[in-house]
């Protein structure tokens, strides 16, 4: 049988596309090419050159790079449409800010599904490997910033009759930093802003004002100086918070505030940002009308909810 396209395609965009938030994209490779096999069936190499303008960080970095494959599918006698893969590849790109500062990014190893196991019924536990250098970033003068290497491996079960996913657990060995720092943070003093610097929390009760917020001052701003423009950042659903400490910080993980924390927001924009964090009160709001196993966008169906109760 030939190895799909799709497959092909997917292993491609999955590499290249796993910058920002590795953990998320060895996810989605393993749910892209579920697994269980014996023989080898099928065997691919491939390379692509590609040139592109990427927003990853929040600003605009033109991506140039060289990625290659080796694909081998080894079939399932068991569980008939169920393939372990596995995949050698290797990376190497330049990422180029607007104003010429840059950093080489590579990566090199073997990702693979090493092994299944029956639970019960028609459910099977799978572990997919990922071993090698999974992440190398260095600066402009070619000196190592970061460098992820070793083995991650994670465990999932699939049941066969409807293709139910279930992510069980993570497991790494060696260096792995930029797992939980993330690549646009590691990437901030090379090509970005200082923005982060000048980011605050205001936990509720540390101000007058009856929520929580984060509080962004540009470097052009003065007490006693002109006033500056002032731009309000309201939250997503998703955002959310009590307003604490601990909840503020979901604010960085979208829009605005997220670009200032990751140094994406140019510090000569004058604008003083106030990122104000909605709370709800408890029980909150109700998703369980989503949570069926009919629902392919659980994001999309709740804010379907959301509108018919005009929230």
């Amino acid at each position: 049988m030939a190895l799909s396209r799709d497959l092909t395609r997917g292993i491609r965009a999955r590499r290249i596309r796993w910058l920002s938030s590795f953990v998320a994209v060895l996810v989605a490779i393993t749910c892209g090419s579920t697994s269980a096999g014996a023989s080898v069936v099928d065997r691919e190499r491939s390379t692509r050159s590609y040139d592109e303008v990427r927003w990853d960080c929040g600003y605009p970095m033109q991506v140039v790079g060289v990625e290659s494959h080796k694909v081998q599918v080894r079939a399932n006698k068991k569980l008939d449409g169920f393939d372990f893969v596995t995949d050698n590849y290797d990376v190497a790109e330049v990422w180029t800010a607007q104003d010429g500062r840059s950093f080489t990014l590579a990566a090199n190893g073997i990702a693979k599904d090493v092994k299944s196991k029956r639970v019960q019924g028609s459910v099977y536990e799978f572990t997919f490997h990922n071993s090698g250098q999974s992440l190398v970033i260095t600066n402009s003068s070619g000196a190592v910033v970061y460098r992820d290497r070793g083995n991650i491996s994670f465990h999932y079960t699939v049941d066969v009759a409807n293709g139910e996913f279930n992510f069980l657990d993570l497991r790494v060995s060696g260096p792995h930093p930029l797992l939980d720092l993330g690549l646009c943070k590691a990437v901030a003093p090379l090509v970005g802003w200082d923005s982060a610097r000048y980011l605050a929390p205001r936990p509720i009760g540390s101000t007058s004002l009856s929520m929580g917020y984060y509080q962004y001052l540009p470097p052009s701003y003065s007490d006693t100086g002109s006033g500056s423009p002032l731009l309000v950042a309201l939250n997503g659903y998703g955002e959310n918070g009590d307003g604490t400490a601990d909840g503020l910080h979901r604010l960085l993980l979208a829009g605005i505030p997220r670009f200032i924390d990751l140094g994406g927001w140019p510090i000569d924009r004058p604008l003083v940002v106030l990122a104000l964090q909605s709370f709800e009160e408890p029980p909150g709001f109700d998703t369980t009308p989503c949570e069926t196993p009919d629902v392919v966008w659980m994001g999309s169906c709740n804010m379907q909810l959301q509108h018919d109760r005009n929230h």
